[in-house]
């Protein structure tokens, strides 16, 4: 188990971008819909990214359990800074 740690260590410090860097550089850029409840971010490989922004699903019945969608998934390629340099639409 301990070899499986170590592999996925050095896969992230070969990454000179954080999700986090990408994540609030598409939030600046495109902002964040109304219902907002979170964002991931993965990278698929060198500096391209995965990013699926989700939201709460509004309804008229109250409920207990709040129910998430992907407002929106981007693939979008970055800098070494996590500069977006994809041309991106705001879809909300």
């Amino acid at each position: 188990m301990s070899v499986s740690l170590e592999k996925e260590d050095k896969k992230e410090s070969k990454n000179s971008v954080q999700s986090e860097t990408v994540m609030q550089n598409l939030h600046d850029r495109i902002g964040v819909p109304k219902s907002y409840s979170h964002t991931k971010a993965l990278n698929t490989y060198d500096n391209r990214w995965r990013i699926n922004v989700y939201a709460f699903i509004q309804s008229d019945v109250p409920s207990l359990i709040k129910r998430v969608f992907i407002a929106g998934s981007f693939f979008v390629q970055v800098d070494n800074k996590g500069k977006i340099l994809t041309d991106i639409n705001r879809p909300w």
